[in-house]
């Protein structure tokens, strides 16, 4: 072998080494880490499971919604329109009665007494134009509620008393001509059903 072919053969060898050194692969090490990466920044990471607390939620909010919608009933479970019905019965017989007989009325009551016996609450009757009979003890029913008899101004007067929770707001049948008139004395509420606007007073109650 010449000197030419001698040079040519250690070209080919040095250039030969040069590609396999520039194409030898990583170390595995290197290829498990690279590809522990593509799988970690390519899969979907997991979002937190809100949709429980939603559903929680909405059934919460409905729960109130039907809540805030139900009417309020009465202390025995009474509507409005019932209640109204059968305070202007137990108007109507006491007015049979005399308003003050002993079939209607339980006369020299302690209201003060009394009222806090039903309801916790003091209530009393202050110097005024309302005189009261004592409480309503008919045959007819009414809803649960404290019924007085008085009179104000000579005018006969059915005071109707409950708790202001408990009040599902009566209201008189439908061409009565009966009046109505209401009054909110600390946790009561008081109707004065009577014949004329003007006796439907209720300012002489108090809570003392």
């Amino acid at each position: 072998m010449n000197t030419d072919e001698r040079d040519d053969l250690d070209r080919d060898r040095d250039l030969d080494a040069r590609l396999r050194a520039a194409f030898v692969p990583p170390p595995a090490t290197v290829s498990a880490a690279a590809a522990r990466t593509a799988v970690e920044g390519t899969a979907p990471r997991e979002r937190p499971r809100v949709w429980p607390w939603l559903v929680v939620l909405a059934a919460a909010l409905a729960v109130v919604a039907l809540f805030l919608q139900r009417p309020r009933r009465g202390t025995e479970g009474h509507g409005g329109g019932e209640l109204g019905a059968m305070w202007v019965a137990a108007y109507e017989h006491a007015l049979d009665e005399g308003f003050a007989g002993a079939s209607c009325c339980t006369p020299d009551v302690d209201l003060a007494k009394l009222c806090e016996e039903k309801f916790a609450t003091r209530l009393g009757v202050a110097a005024g134009s309302v005189r009261l009979l004592g409480c309503y003890c008919g045959k007819e029913p009414v809803g649960g509620c404290m019924a007085l008899l008085a009179r104000s101004g000579g005018e006969p007067v059915a005071v109707y008393v409950l708790p202001c929770r408990d009040d599902p707001r009566p209201r008189l049948p439908e061409g009565s001509p009966l009046h109505l008139a209401r009054r909110e004395v600390g946790p009561l509420v008081l109707y004065a059903l009577s014949r004329s606007a003007a006796a439907a007073t209720l300012e002489d109650f108090v809570v003392p």
